[in-house]
């Protein structure tokens, strides 16, 4: 069973806009933040009446990415248990995807590669 049909709202807090990726382990959900119309993503399980593991291992997913406050990690904003199943959700970060990027021009340059490096090591 697919999780919901677009225009849903989660918990009267955000407005469920687009389903932007969907694989057998989640689905990620483009949302606007009711409160100040902010752009976010929640990220579901894929399926309506997931089992309670599934939905634990979500809220342990928001309790650590929560604690982690860094520029260059996303922020976790909310753990939103709805209807049966539930939702993390996070800052939604707009750009190009660094695979698609790396596809596109066939590669990184060496200052590209070095920045996008230290990017993710502070990050860790």
């Amino acid at each position: 069973t697919i999780i919901m049909e677009e225009s849903v709202n989660i918990n009267d807090k955000y407005i469920i806009q687009e389903t932007l990726f969907r694989s057998s382990q989640s689905t990620l959900l483009k949302c606007i933040r009711i409160a100040d119309n902010k752009v976010v993503v929640a990220k579901t399980p894929p399926f309506l009446n997931p089992p309670r593991r599934t939905m634990e291992r979500y809220k342990y997913e928001f309790e650590l990415g929560s604690s982690i406050d860094n520029p260059h990690v996303v922020q976790y904003y909310s753990f939103e248990e709805y209807g049966t199943t539930c939702a993390v959700v996070m800052e939604c970060i707009q750009g190009q995807d660094l695979y698609k990027r790396i596809q596109l021009n066939k590669g990184l340059t060496i200052d590209e590669f070095l920045t996008f490096g230290i990017q993710i090591s502070e990050g860790l």
